[in-house]
């Protein structure tokens, strides 16, 4: 396949990975991150990586804020035994937590 490159055109780097061990995947992340993050990029192209990285950060920091939340009105053990009991869902529980997490908001 590098063969049909136009000569001029400059080699990629070839990176041994495997995704059964996840060996080399970061390398392969981080190349692919380099590549699109590169001069002459197109602008929207950019934009989206931004965007999607702000979207992960939001999704890690929402789980955290949810389990802190978890903690505050339940805790694990009393959530796990409420389940259990056929008392309430995992579902209704986190309900609950997303719930209260927006009246916090509202305040």
């Amino acid at each position: 396949m590098l063969d049909l490159l136009p000569a001029e055109a400059p080699r990629p780097e070839v990176i041994r990975c495997s995704a059964e061990t996840g060996e080399g995947v970061d390398a392969v992340a981080h190349a692919i991150d380099v590549l699109l993050d590169r001069p002459g990029a197109s602008e929207e192209i950019r934009r989206e990586r931004v965007r999607a990285a702000i979207a992960r950060i939001v999704d890690g920091r929402g789980a955290a804020i949810g389990r802190v939340m978890l903690e505050k009105l339940y805790g694990w053990d009393r959530a796990v035994d409420l389940v259990m009991s056929g008392r309430t869902s995992p579902y209704m529980i986190g309900e609950e937590i997303a719930g209260a997490a927006f009246r916090e908001l509202e305040r």
